[in-house]
Order: C-alpha cells, then structure tokens, then sequence
C-alpha cells in the first residue's frame, strides 16, 4: 500500500457516476494540505466537494497504510445533490485509489487511476480578428505560448492551446464593438472536453471602439444567460504594446493573457481579494499600482505566479463557481479559502476629502423602464485631487450592488469586464466628475428590478489611493398597468433583448427584437414620465448607425442614418442619459 500521491485521479462509480480527485501535499515535506473532487453524474451535471483546510476538526487524518475518511459538503450549479457526504479513500498498487462515497441515499464504490500530477485541465482557443497581425503567435510552438502554459501549470492546471481563426492581414482592421464581441461567442464551438475540463477562448483583437477603448488592454466578455466566463480578449493596439523590444512585447501579451484567463477562472483583481492589496504579486493585479511603479513591479514578479490564496481556488474551488461556462462572475460567494470573484467589497473605510455620490436619473421608475444611475466623485478637500476616471462598472473600479423589497442582495454584474490602463485625472477643490449612463436594469444574470417595491442601491469606487469611497441610494419601481406588466414580463423572461438593449444594437437580436414591438412595445400607455419608449427607440437609432451582421440571415449590413434620424425624432432625452440628447441634437436639427 502507498500513499495518496499529489495531483489528480480519475475513474468510475458502481452508480454509473465519473470521478475526479484532487489531492494536494506540501512541496517541501509532503504533508497533506487538502483533497478536493468532482463527481459527473452521466447527465452530466457536477457535484463538487472540497475537505476542511489543515489545522480543523474536519481536516482529514491519514492512517499509517495511507487510509484517509473525511466529510465534506457537496455543492452543484443548480443547488440540487447539495448534501453532505463521507469519503473513504485506501491508495494501492501503481497509482490506483479505492474509493468509496456515501451520502444520504446510497453508498458508490470505484477505483480511480493516477492521471498527472496537476489538478486541473484547460484548453485555450485563440482567434485573431480580421486585419490583426501579431508580432508572434500564440500556440504549442510559440515562446508566448510556451510561457502561458508553463504559468498555467505552475499553478496546477495543464493548458493546451487550440488555434482557432488565423491572422487575414489582407483586411483592414477596424475597432471592435461590444455588439462583435457578442457575436464571436454566440457563434462559438467549444471542442470536445474531458469531464471537469475548462475551456476559454480568446480573440487578439485591434482595440475596443468607444471613449475608453484606447485604454482598454484586455477583457473578459458574456452573454446574457449564457457563455459565462468563457470568452476574454487582448487588445493589441494598447500602448503597452507599442514597443520595438520585443522582449517587452511578449512580456506585456503574457501577462494579458494570463490576467484575463484569470478572470475566466473568476479570480477578481488581486487588490481586491488578494493580501496584500496593491502589492500582491500576481498575474491578477496591475503592474502600474504596485507600490513604486511598473519597474519595480517587473523586478519582483519575475518569473510571474499566482498569489498565495488565489492558487487554493485555482487548485480546489467548487467546479461551478470556476469552470467557465458556469456561474457568472461575481455570483456566489465562498468560503475564504476559494476567494474569487464574490469576495464583499461593499463595505470599508471611507476615503477623507472626497465624496462618492449615486442617484437614479428619476426617483421613481415604471416596471420594465431602463434605469440609469448617476455617479459622482466631488472632492471636499482643501488639494488638488487624484483618481481614476473610471465610473462605469465596467471599468472594474466602480461596484454596485442592489437590494430588493424583500430583502435579498445581488451584485451588479455587467457583461463586460474591462483591464484598462488607469486613466488617472486631477480635480481642483470643490470641483466634480460624473457619469450618468450606468444602464443598471440587467445584471449578467439577468434584470435587478423585477418587482414592484423600495429597492436599495449601493457602490464602492476604488480609484483613490486614500482608500474607498461609499455611497447609496433608493430607487422605487412603481406598480404597473396591465400593458407595462406585459411588456415587463416578456422583457425580463427573454435573455435576447436584454442584450439588444444593453448592446444597443437591436438587429444584433432582430426577430426577438421584432416581436417584442409588434406585441407589446407599441401597447404601452402614452406617458410623458416613462423613458422606456423614448429609450427603445435611441437603442434602435445606434443599431443604424453601426455596421452588423443580421442575426437572422447572417448577412453583412451597413449603416442607415436615414432610418437612424427618423427614430432619434420620436425620443425625448428627458431622464435619460446625456449622451442621448447630444445624439439626437447632432442627428437631428
């Protein structure tokens, strides 16, 4: 007999069931530090259970023949299997484990073989957009991606790279909307996985198209309802890849790449969750917060790691809270050891000479109206003031979290999580920043506002070095007409027009745009204090001003102002975002 050695195993249950164990020991004295697993039921749907850490009642004892038995809670995407169970695990001969599993309905019984001695697999899926030509490739045979994997096995997960659509140069390359991104991961085709096998795919893109795209070096992009944390891109026209060292290039493509695997992986940013706040050497962190700047960052973190508890959650965290294409970032909260993206970063210190302040653009919304929150910073001090102009939450420096009637807590989680260089901005005393276009009725998962009631809205800014900055407020959803209640409902029940309207691209979703209007859009009462029809038609003026792929016929469109202006006519910008009027003023004279 042996003992359990470090890395992974796999095999098969009496009931039919796959397994797959992990078991992690100390590099230096092989002492066990924790025993992880998953269970694929043959519907394919995944149990999860992860033991005690080390030093607790529950932490599992090892007999002198190697025998282990511990409990564990099981945990699941859906919720359901969720029960507590008991493992029996006795090593054999060349590499074989039995195993035996009991919970409260029946006892499994299996063998399970030795695999390798990582914990996790990956598989990496590279697509370069149209007239994009990296100065190196990334796959098996590159330096770039020598380097990806080899950090990806250094934290315990063998990663392979899958090249998907190559370099065109003949193209002419063009900035990428939100709207192309969506249309990249509806159409993708994940390759066939092993059980409890991740897979991420990722676009070299040019630059992301808006007012911050030049800053945006890297992503991590979802669907509405779907795809979640499976797709990230690099945008390689960012300023840190201008630079003729190509030494200096690949070290800047690396560490994107890694940060928003990361990200797929649902870690957070490492100054969020990661000890010790800015100077945490990590792939998750910015180079340029660390105490001293870039250079001394790039001194310190060669060869490059995962911090201390993120390689726990990497290693050992509940499949559906990591594997992409499970739960949405920032969904679920963990236990400390597996801190990801639901760690709480709602509450803090205040940071002094500065205030945060939110506000709905009206305080009272019908059901199914788009809602959209103010924020301000305002410096209160006697100085000069830095921050990081970033207030949209998909900036990733802004946190919103919202609290419903009946008293339940859900973060605002948007589709789109942008790594931007800090675009860091001065305000004089006495004088304020503010952004009024935080679209909060859809949340990755879905709309936030479903019910009638008092809803309770709260946000964290971390663009100061002095710390966070808190701020709330209150947003009441009124109750509806018979005609507002339809259209709310067939709003909330359809994932496709939440993405037309957050894309503001409706012919990204055409037919269940179409319906939409022809059943219930063109219901709704006449009132001068309801936004949604105004808006509708704003989403739809943004739709003809920008090529598109029909999403029914697939074929390539291009823009029409004409129909553009003849929408913007019929909106009055009235509560709604600045940027709406200042549309319609140029369109429309």
């Amino acid at each position: 007999m042996g003992i359990l050695a470090s890395g992974r195993y796999r095999g098969q249950l009496d009931g039919g069931q796959t397994m797959i164990l992990r078991c992690e020991r100390n590099a230096a004295g092989g002492g066990l530090m924790r025993i992880s697993g998953d269970v694929v039921e043959p519907d394919g749907a995944i149990s999860s259970f992860v033991s005690d850490p080390p030093g607790t009642a529950g932490f599992p004892a090892e007999g002198a023949d190697g025998f282990l038995r511990f409990s564990a809670e099981t945990v699941s995407r859906t919720g359901a299997n969720a029960f507590r169970v008991t493992l029996d695990l006795l090593p054999g001969e060349a590499g074989r484990v039995d195993v035996r599993l009991v919970h409260p309905f029946a006892a499994l019984n299996g063998s399970l073989s030795f695999v390798d001695t990582l914990f996790r697999s990956l598989v990496l899926r590279v697509d370069v957009w149209p007239g994009v030509v990296p100065r190196e490739p990334v796959d098996d045979s590159s330096e770039a991606g020598r380097q990806i994997v080899s950090a990806l096995a250094a934290a315990g997960i063998a990663a392979a790279i899958e090249t998907g659509v190559a370099p065109d140069p003949t193209a002419t390359p063009r900035r990428i909307e939100f709207r192309d991104l969506h249309a990249w991961l509806r159409d993708l085709q994940p390759p066939p996985l092993g059980d409890g096998d991740f897979f991420v795919s990722m676009l070299l893109g040019s630059s992301l198209a808006g007012g911050t795209g030049k800053h945006t070096q890297g992503m991590m992009y979802e669907t509405f309802g779907e795809r979640a944390r499976q797709g990230v891109a690099v945008f390689l026209d960012h300023a840190a890849f201008a630079t003729p060292n190509d030494e200096v290039w690949r070290r800047e493509l690396v560490f994107s790449v890694l940060h928003e695997i990361g990200h797929a992986l649902n870690l957070p940013h490492a100054w969020l969750a990661e000890p010790p706040g800015p100077s945490a050497l990590s792939w998750m962190t910015y180079p340029d917060r660390y105490p001293g700047g870039t250079d001394p960052f790039w001194t310190a973190f060669e060869p490059g790691c995962f911090g201390e508890t993120e390689l726990p959650y990497l290693r050992h965290a509940y499949h559906c809270d990591i594997a992409p294409g499970q739960s949405h970032f920032d969904e679920r909260a963990w236990p400390s050891f597996v801190r990801g993206g639901g760690s709480d970063r709602t509450s803090g210190r205040r940071a002094s000479a500065a205030d945060l302040a939110i506000a709905p653009l009206k305080p009272h919304y019908a059901l199914g109206e788009p809602i959209f929150l103010r924020a301000e910073i305002r410096n209160t001090g006697a100085r000069r003031l830095s921050f990081v102009d970033a207030l949209d939450p998909s900036d990733g420096w802004l946190d919103v979290a919202v609290t419903t009637p009946d008293g339940s807590r859900r973060s605002f989680v948007p589709p789109a999580r942008l790594c931007q260089t800090p675009r860091r901005r001065r305000l004089e005393p006495d004088a304020h920043k503010a952004f009024d276009g935080i679209l909060l009725s859809f949340s990755q998962d879905g709309p936030l506002f479903e019910e009638p009631g008092l809803y309770r809205v709260e946000a964290r800014f971390e663009g100061l070095q002095a710390g966070p900055l808190l701020a709330a407020t209150e947003i009441r959803i009124l109750y509806p007409t018979r005609e507002e209640e339809l259209f709310a409902r067939a709003l909330f029940a359809d994932a496709a027009l939440c993405r037309a309207i957050w894309l503001r691209h409706p012919l990204s979703e055409k037919q269940a745009w179409a319906d939409m209007m022809d059943k219930h859009a063109h219901l709704l009462p006449t009132d001068a204090g309801n936004t949604t029809s105004a808006y509708l038609h704003y989403v739809a003026a943004q739709g003809w001003l920008k090529p598109h792929r029909d999403s029914v016929d697939g074929r390539d469109c291009g823009t029409n102002r004409r129909k553009a202006k003849a929408h913007l006519q019929a909106v009055v910008p009235t509560h709604l975002p600045a940027g709406v009027g200042r549309l319609r003023a140029l369109l429309v004279r």
